[in-house]
């Protein structure tokens, strides 16, 4: 795996760990695995135009949280991402990110990364990311509208 992957979606923890203990993977610090395949440590860049932040989680359950420790940039703080289904729209989550317990919305640029998400994935970094997202969201819309064809015939 090289660098420029950097972005991609990882579904696998371990993978993603192997990664960042890999020679061109780490960039201020090295990364932990807290709770395997839950939790990761790992460095969190917070700018104000280049918001750059990893993490991954194998699958998503309500209440875990991930959490990232930033080790450069403007912002050096423990930072929370945790996520919680909304009973008013089954199958998506709310993910929510705070640093110092102070929403961290402001901190990213990509609003849809902290209203959306499947039981499937969180995240990599950047555009990249939105990238990610909004192609899964096609997919999956995709699938919606073939299986409605489906059974229309």
């Amino acid at each position: 795996m090289s660098p420029e992957r950097t972005g991609d979606f990882m579904e696998n923890a371990e993978q993603f760990l192997a990664f960042w203990a890999s020679p061109g993977g780490r960039t201020a610090s090295s990364t932990t695995l807290i709770a395997p395949g839950t939790v990761l440590e790992y460095p969190l860049a917070l700018g104000p135009f280049t918001p750059s932040w990893i993490a991954i989680v194998s699958h998503f359950h309500r209440d875990e949280k991930v959490v990232l420790r930033s080790t450069r940039g403007p912002v050096d703080a423990r930072t929370t991402v945790a996520w919680e289904g909304l009973a008013s729209s089954p199958g998506t989550t709310r993910i929510t990110m705070s640093v110092e317990g102070r929403a961290a919305s402001r901190w990213n640029r990509s609003p849809i990364l902290l209203a959306f998400g499947t039981d499937r994935y969180l995240v990599a970094t950047g555009r990249r990311l939105l990238r990610t997202i909004e192609a899964a969201m096609e997919r999956d819309s995709e699938a919606g509208r073939d299986a409605e064809e489906g059974r229309g015939r």
